[in-house]
């Protein structure tokens, strides 16, 4: 074997272990020597491809990112009109962390409780995911029938805006006793119910 396929290889092996790691555990409760004991890697290898727990870290989230919008373009069909638009994205964002639960908990933890001091470098690895979005919203609302006035650009940046401050909101719960997995799962189940109040209101026009 090549040496450039063999440490492509050792890299690979690397990553899975440490996906299974950072997809079971915060990024602090992650722990190095779980990886190596788990694992049957020595740190001297993990630190040889890796310079430190942030890059390995970083390459997790940088593959969890890759692997969900790859799932999602091959997945989700842009056929009909806005409502089955918004239930095949939901379904296959359902399906996606019920099949990629190591996924689910990396993008969760980003979303809620993520390293501080690698905010700036997660920004950067989520800004295609975040592009895929929002050109998904984007097409919900070409598909809909907007106020006078109301461009859909100004509806998806309202609407992206109204997002942030639904995670935002669960982002909050963490400072109570709430389980994490429960806050997921909570999360995902009083979606649908939030885009139909931001997208047809609370109140009856008088």
């Amino acid at each position: 074997m090549k040496q450039t396929d063999k440490t492509k290889k050792t890299k690979e092996r690397i990553l899975s272990a440490a996906m299974e790691e950072f997809g079971t555990h915060s990024y602090e409760a992650a722990s190095m020597n779980r990886i190596c004991e788990k694992n049957d890697l020595s740190k001297g290898l993990i630190y040889h491809n890796y310079k430190h727990k942030d890059q390995l870290y970083l390459a997790c989230v940088q593959k969890c990112f890759c692997d969900m919008s790859e799932f999602w373009k091959k997945t989700m069909g842009i056929e009909g009109g806005m409502k089955e638009c918004l239930k095949k994205a939901m379904a296959v964002r359902r399906e996606f962390f019920n099949s990629h639960p190591y996924h689910t908990n990396i993008f969760f933890n980003i979303l809620f409780r993520k390293p501080q001091h690698l905010a700036d470098e997660i920004e950067k690895l989520r800004y295609e995911f975040d592009e895929f979005n929002y050109n998904i919203f984007k097409l919900v609302f070409s598909k809909m029938k907007l106020r006078k006035g109301i461009p859909s650009e100004v509806a998806t940046e309202y609407f992206s805006a109204f997002v942030e401050m639904y995670n935002a909101y669960f982002q909050m719960q963490l400072k109570t006793d709430e389980d994490f997995n429960v806050l997921i799962g909570k999360h995902e189940e009083k979606m649908e119910v939030f885009f139909d109040l931001v997208l047809y209101g609370i109140a009856e026009e008088e």
